[in-house]
């Protein structure tokens, strides 16, 4: 027998191949999660409790202790070899399984199955820290050079590109191969006007495919910022091996939630049952099963998550001092709102600081007295005009058109390049009439185009309040989990549409991955057709 402390070193070594720690080597990768074991753990999270409904909160207005929590939280679950290769990536596997995701993307189910799948999420993370919420990254407030932001620094998600080996995924180990981004190159964050956009709506139709206009689509808005963070996040089948996914996704179930208290206070819209009659592939029926438990399609947009597990807390509309934007933000007194461009060079800081004081000029100065007002921002102008100015169109579906805010009352901005290039994409005016307009970094366009009309037929309706085979409280007799009914459908190929028609159109060669969907309308394996 050999000498226990050779024994233990051997050990030791073999425990080392599965820790998600393990500098990343080139071509290393974890086995891939099995199906069933995918669906075991979701059908058992479904039956666990979730515990107290607790807020979401900014990421970056939570403090180092909250936020550690989470990242302590997210790692325990990724050396958890209970089920091979472990939970986390067991877990993120559902996203990625087209056996499992048919109804994901590409239609109105696309926000009902992102909420039920955070709501499991949040079950897991639970397990190791009972006090434990989810927050939300609110790309909106990422500086224009996204090298400038706090997001990618060690504190918090680690490097933009490249092999992560910084923050606390750092060297990380996926199904798919390292943990890998390519921030920056195309897409980009999400913007005030797409919020605008979006809450201008006012049904489910409106904000998601197959109809939904693509300045005001949630599913459009959502896949840009997949593609500016790139990588793994750039692909439909490898995003949730990301941890800036399920982040990403809190904020885009926050922007459902607060669209769905503006249909209540506007009472024109039943938000339980509120389901386009055209919802393009069949897998977008309201009543088709989710594959999680017994649930179907619309149960996610049942009350019962907005009264006992989604608790969103907006950011303040205007901020006036430093203090207010936490450790990893500041307050552009320019704009009113806090920005994250903490890790910027000290010149711009301080050149940002200058110019920020405007912001503080008296208001009988004329107009620069009014700079920090988020209304002048925009000059003051109808937003809808901005509309098509800010999404121009792209050449032939597939390269990005002309981007940026526009300055002020229509008087046009710079363009913002085409294809991979980078071009400036045009700040606001500084005053009500687009004057004294500097340069911006790139906005982009629109991504992706057309992808074709209307998909399937109009369904035959489905019967008011009955939901057969389970549902929610008030709905069908109670919350239902358990087995999964029935079979799964083959997968639809393709990945993220990239504009107005259905879901499921070609992805591409996926960067080189072989054969892995992607964003359609975006470039070098982003879905180019």
């Amino acid at each position: 027998m050999g000498h226990p402390t050779t024994i233990l070193l051997v050990l030791a070594a073999m425990m080392q191949l599965t820790d998600p720690q393990l500098p990343a080597m080139s071509g290393m990768q974890l086995p891939t999660p099995s199906t069933d074991d995918a669906l075991s753990l979701a059908n058992y999270l479904m039956r666990r409790p979730f515990g107290p409904k607790r807020p979401r909160r900014e990421c970056r207005l939570l403090s180092e202790r909250e936020m550690q929590g989470i990242f302590d939280a997210l790692s325990a679950a990724k050396r958890d070899t209970r089920m091979m290769p472990n939970v986390l990536d067991v877990f993120s596997s559902l996203h990625a399984n087209p056996d499992i995701n048919t109804a994901a993307h590409g239609g109105p189910g696309f926000l009902s199955w992102h909420r039920v799948y955070l709501y499991l999420f949040e079950k897991m993370l639970r397990m190791y820290n009972p006090d434990l919420s989810l927050c939300y990254w609110d790309s909106t407030l990422e500086p224009v050079n996204m090298g400038d932001s706090a997001m990618w620094s060690s504190q918090l998600f680690g490097q933009r590109d490249g092999t992560v080996n910084t923050g606390f995924a750092s060297g990380w180990i996926t199904p798919l191969g390292p943990l890998t981004r390519e921030g920056g190159v195309r897409g980009r964050a999400m913007t005030t006007v797409d919020l605008y956009n979006i809450f201008s709506r006012s049904t489910l139709g409106e904000v998601s495919f197959p109809n939904g206009e693509i300045p005001s689509n949630i599913e459009e808005c959502h896949n840009l910022v997949h593609v500016y963070v790139g990588g793994l996040m750039g692909q439909v089948d490898t995003a949730s091996y990301d941890p800036i996914f399920w982040f990403h996704h809190t904020f885009i179930d926050c922007i459902y939630e607060w669209f769905r208290d503006l249909q209540a206070l506007n009472g024109t819209v039943d938000r339980q049952l509120d389901w386009p009659l055209d919802y393009g592939d069949a897998n977008s029926a309201p009543l088709r099963s989710m594959r999680f438990g017994k649930l179907k399609m619309i149960d996610g947009a049942n009350d019962w998550f907005s009264k006992n597990t989604v608790d969103c807390q907006k950011m303040a509309q205007r901020c006036r001092s430093d203090t207010e934007c936490g450790r990893h933000m500041r307050c552009n007194r320019m704009t009113g709102r806090c920005i994250s461009d903490t890790v910027r060079p000290i010149t711009s800081q301080f050149m940002n600081t200058l110019f920020g004081n405007f912001g503080n000029i008296p208001s009988n100065i004329g107009n620069v007295g009014n700079l920090g007002n988020i209304r002048n921002m925009f000059g003051g102008m109808n937003m809808n005009n901005m509309i098509p100015q800010m999404f121009g169109g792209g050449t032939n579906g597939q390269r990005m058109g002309p981007g940026g805010i526009p300055g002020g009352v229509g008087q046009g901005q710079m363009p913002g390049g085409f294809g991979n290039q980078r071009g400036p994409g045009g700040m606001p005016g500084l005053n009500s009439v687009g004057q004294g307009r500097m340069p911006g970094g790139m906005q982009g366009g629109m991504q992706g185009g057309m992808q074709g009309g209307m998909q399937g037929g109009m369904p035959g309706g489905f019967p008011g309040n009955q939901q057969p085979g389970g549902g929610f409280p008030g709905r069908q007799g109670g919350f239902q989990a358990g087995g999964m009914g029935g079979g799964f459908q083959g997968g639809q190929p393709g990945g993220f549409p990239g504009g107005m028609g259905g879901p499921g159109g070609p992805g591409g060669p996926g960067g080189g991955r072989g054969g892995m969907q992607g964003f359609p309308g975006q470039m070098n394996g982003f879905g180019k057709k």
